[in-house]
């Protein structure tokens, strides 16, 4: 009956230990993957960093790259402006020396 006893206390040593173990390495993967989750969560905010800070640039870039366009487009219809006053200046120049040549031929003819 001794040896029974003890062999039951051993068995139960034996389980307890080994449902310790398996505690203790239960408790080690789920820390190893809490710091998984940590280096993973590290990980995806500085890739929204990178991606936050990528747009901003884009943004800014684009913003310059529209503010150029629209300065070269009035620069572009303030030169067509001008150029269609020069137009018209040359035109009303003609108009005028034509009347002037019909008017000198009628002076002429009398």
């Amino acid at each position: 009956e001794k040896s029974i006893t003890e062999n039951r206390q051993r068995t139960r040593k034996e389980h307890e230990q080994e449902s310790d173990d398996e505690i203790a390495r239960l408790r080690q993967e789920r820390d190893l993957a809490r710091e998984e989750v940590k280096a993973a969560n590290l990980a995806l905010k500085q890739a929204r960093a990178v991606e936050e800070k990528s747009i901003t640039e884009n943004q800014q870039r684009l913003r310059s790259e529209i503010e150029i366009a629209n300065a070269e487009l009035a620069s572009a219809r303030s030169e067509a402006e001008s150029a269609k006053q020069s137009l018209q200046m040359a035109c009303d120049q003609s108009d005028f020396s034509r009347q002037e040549t019909v008017l000198m031929l009628s002076e002429a003819e009398s």
